[in-house]
């Protein structure tokens, strides 16, 4: 029973965590001004909070199948949440760096072109060939930045789903639940057989946070 929650809850873990997409970072336009207002314009009333809803209590004991939503517990844990504000916050910081090494290099072709007719073609050719060597480590160096990036998250992203498992096991063995199912790959349930904010509770506790190792650290 243990070999099969574990296979089954391992392999749903997986392919949930391998289809969530990174934060897309889009390069910010710069915004036409507004024209001046007399007078600030009136906001609509914001609508009331929603009260959060209580967790759901956990199916009997002995309950022959229990499901789990896997990617609830991707989106709404302490961890995953955790993840994905540091990934998105380094991948602008990224990108910010490859801007400004797109920028100096422009400026260097753009002086390179102008040097062209006042230079020797010996000393020309050797300054084209070193600027061509300064884009070719550009290049090499944002994409080794962003394969350790990459690896970086694959090793949080392993952390989350190996305490997932563990915390879905523990559910099941304290609860002599025989068989949980990813809800995702169920037709029907019914939320009493659902373990779904049991596991992200203590999944919180568990794993209240998790890192993403800077940059810096990484290298």
């Amino acid at each position: 029973m243990n070999t099969f929650i574990r296979s089954a809850a391992a392999l749903a873990v997986l392919a949930v965590l391998a289809s969530v997409p990174l934060p897309v970072v889009a390069q910010q336009q710069q915004r036409p001004a507004q024209p001046a207002q007399s007078a600030p314009a009136q906001r609509p009333a914001q609508p009331a909070a929603q009260p959060e809803r209580p967790p759901r209590p956990l199916p009997p004991k002995g309950t022959q199948i229990v499901v789990v939503d896997i990617a609830m517990v991707v989106r709404d844990s302490a961890a995953a949440r955790a993840m994905r504000s540091q990934a998105e916050r380094q991948q602008i910081a990224m990108r910010a760096e490859e801007e400004k090494v797109e920028k100096d290099l422009r400026a260097a072709e753009q002086e390179l072109v102008q040097q062209r007719t006042i230079l020797a073609p010996e000393a020309f050719n050797q300054r084209r060939r070193d600027f061509e060597r300064r884009v070719n480590e550009a290049q090499q160096g944002a994409q080794a930045k962003r394969r350790d990036f990459e690896e970086a998250l694959g090793g949080v992203q392993r952390r989350i789903e190996a305490a997932m498992t563990e915390i879905v096991l523990e559910v099941a063995k304290d609860n002599d639940y025989k068989i949980v199912m990813p809800r995702a790959t169920v037709v029907a349930s019914h939320d009493a057989v659902d373990i779904t904010d049991d596991v992200i509770q203590r999944l919180n506790k568990k794993l209240p946070n998790v890192a993403i190792p800077a940059p810096a650290a990484r290298r």
